[in-house]
């Protein structure tokens, strides 16, 4: 496989539970007429797929079966992630100081720190399972 370029591409795709956007993904274009999309290891364990456990679920009792009907608002414990509050304010300050080196009003820097720290708790590092949001039914 040929691989002549590359690009970062913020993705969303469609799945059967909503969609799944992944931010900074990178792609590599191959030479050829294919319409595939090939997700790497390394993304797929981020959004909580385990390539080298795929089979292990169906081996502890699951069944195909099982799947019709799901309740998306009943998440698995295995799916989730501790959320490391440190690793985020990092990737904060990380984000504010390329804003600010890619020009970013200087004046409303201070403005912008406020209102992501302020609604820090909605930034995730990693895509995964969250526990169901506590919001007021429509």
């Amino acid at each position: 496989m040929l691989c002549r370029a590359s690009v970062t591409l913020d993705l969303r795709i469609e799945t059967a539970v909503g969609p799944l956007n992944l931010r900074g993904a990178s792609c590599f274009v191959r030479d050829g007429s294919e319409d595939e999309f090939l997700l790497g290891r390394k993304t797929m364990q981020d959004i909580g797929i385990d390539n080298d456990r795929l089979f292990e679920q169906p081996v502890d009792g699951g069944r195909v079966s099982d799947a019709a009907g799901d309740d998306v608002t009943n998440y698995d414990a295995d799916l989730r992630f501790e959320i490391d509050m440190d690793d985020i304010h990092r990737n904060l300050d990380r984000m504010l100081q390329e804003a600010k080196d890619e020009g970013f009003e200087p004046t409303l820097l201070d403005e912008l720190r406020t209102l992501v720290y302020e609604h820090d708790d909605v930034w995730r590092i990693h895509v995964g399972a969250d526990p169901p949001a506590d919001v007021e039914p429509l």
